[in-house]
């Protein structure tokens, strides 16, 4: 509640956002852990804009160019300046 008076937003605008936010479409992918998978859909939902799923368990994850693990990711962050 307090956080609702500091912003000046009311309950309902708020609960509306969250109605709104846009869920990731299912993508049927089947992995060997599937509590991973919301991490994975979101990262598919968000290809357009260049997101990565850094992970240090890659066989949890089919291979695919945006799965990556933290040293990769770094790689990737180095040739990007």
């Amino acid at each position: 509640m307090k956080l609702m008076k500091k912003s000046g937003r009311r309950g309902t605008e708020v609960i509306n956002d969250l109605l709104c936010s846009k869920v990731p479409s299912p993508t049927g992918e089947l992995l060997p852990d599937m509590k991973d998978l919301p991490f994975y859909e979101v990262v598919v939902e968000k290809q357009d804009d260049g997101a990565y799923l850094v992970t240090g368990n890659m066989k949890h994850f089919p291979g695919r160019p945006f799965i990556v693990t933290a040293k990769e990711f770094l790689d990737i962050l180095s040739k990007a300046k």
